[in-house]
């Protein structure tokens, strides 16, 4: 299993920690087990749509998948959530992670950097 550390905060003050591991399911896959903890304190009381933090991941050539977490607003502390993802990848490729939080004023996501993880 490898360590995988992956931390977000933008310019509005939202920020997000996924840390747990990611293993081989054989060749050209991989699962990851952690847990995400994030705060997101925009009041959207006047939008159809919550606030929402995404995760994004999948093998470093290809396209990433996404699954989406909905922190509590205003509560005293972070908001967390266990995190159970699995993907397919080429032979042997390390996997990407990113995190998003959906800022824009009509919910678009401002995403952070992928950080690349080796899969042992």
């Amino acid at each position: 299993m490898t360590a995988v550390n992956v931390y977000f905060k933008t310019a509005f003050q939202s920020q997000g920690t996924l840390k747990g591991n990611v293993q081989p399911v054989g060749a050209s896959g991989y699962r990851f087990t952690g847990t995400l903890t994030c705060t997101c304190d925009l009041n959207r009381s006047t939008t159809s749509f919550v606030n929402t933090v995404r995760v994004g991941h999948g093998g470093t050539s290809s396209g990433l998948t996404y699954n989406e977490y909905s922190p509590v607003v205003r509560r005293p502390g972070p908001s967390s959530f266990d995190v159970a993802l699995e993907g397919v990848r080429n032979n042997n490729e390390t996997v990407d992670f990113q995190q998003g939080f959906n800022e824009g004023l009509s919910g678009q996501y401002t995403d952070g950097n992928r950080v690349t993880s080796q899969v042992e």
